[in-house]
Order: structure tokens, then C-alpha cells, then sequence
């Protein structure tokens, strides 16, 4: 069966330097072409910089929303990403489409940077399993079940 429309998603990680990783994230379609780029302290995982930018959009109104940008600066990822991000984003003042680019990249950089830092000798496996028992307990089913054992 051939797809009558297709949306593709782009997620990629990269390490600028040991204290700042960036988070790039891409969607395309028929009528988009829009990029989102996360600049995250860490090991802390706070959003230092971002940049929303439409290259192709179906209305000349779309592009105000990278103006809201700037109010992701000093998100913490771990600690409220969920309370201040949805509330930018969703809704008539947000952009849906938004509000997936950063749903599909920005609550998964703790799943690739911790495991790198095991990866490179900078953490002990112990290390990350605890906090994937403690800090990260309630994200999702799988550690809610492997919590219980």
C-alpha cells in the first residue's frame, strides 16, 4: 500500500564539548520543513540555548512560533521539562508540530548520554542502573516493572 502522505522524523544526538550536548530534530513533509536545535548542559540537562527555524511552511504565520525559542532557555529536562514545555507549545498560543519534534528528541538525551558516559569509562554500570531505579523510576512501564523486582 503506498501512503497517501508521509511525515519523517529525524532525531540526532551530538556531543559539542564534555559539558554541552546538542539535540537536533527535523521534520519534513509535504508542507513542512522545520528544525529544532537543543543546546543541553550536561550532566545537568538544561536546555542552554535553542533554535526553532521553518524552512518550509504552509502559512507566512507559522514562523512566529520560533520566537518561543528562547523560552525553553533553563528548562531542566529532569526536572520540568513536562510543566513548562507543554504549556508553550500546545494549544492556540503553540504549534503541534513543535510540540513533536521536541516530544520525539528532547526526553530521550538522558538514554544516550548516560549510557555513553558507561560506554567511555565515565560512569560504572552500578552508577546508571540506580538511577534508572531512582531519578528515572516514574518514565516509563519498563522501569515502573523492573522496579518491582
Amino acid at each position: 500500500m503506498v501512503p497517501l502522505y508521509q511525515r519523517n522524523f529525524q532525531v540526532n544526538y551530538f556531543e559539542k564539548d564534555e559539558i554541552t550536548w546538542i539535540i537536533e530534530s527535523h521534520l519534513t513533509d509535504t508542507e513542512h520543513d522545520i528544525m529544532v536545535t537543543l543546546d543541553v548542559s550536561v550532566p545537568e540537562m538544561v536546555i542552554e540555548d535553542a533554535q526553532i527555524k521553518f524552512i518550509r511552511h504552509p502559512l507566512k504565520e507559522c514562523t512566529v512560533i520560533e520566537q518561543k525559542a528562547a523560552q525553553l532557555k533553563g528548562v531542566n529536562i529532569l526536572k520540568d521539562y513536562r510543566s513548562k514545555v507543554l504549556p508553550l507549545f500546545m494549544g492556540p498560543e503553540g504549534c503541534p508540530n513543535i510540540m513533536t519534534l521536541l516530544g520525539v528528541s528532547t526526553p530521550g538525551i538522558p538514554y544516550f548520554y548516560y549510557p555513553h558516559q558507561m560506554s567511555i569509562g565515565q560512569m560504572e554500570p552500578e552508577e546508571w542502573w540506580s538511577m534508572v531505579r531512582t531519578q528515572f523510576a516514574g518514565d516509563c512501564l519498563a522501569h515502573k516493572l523492573f522496579n518491582q523486582k
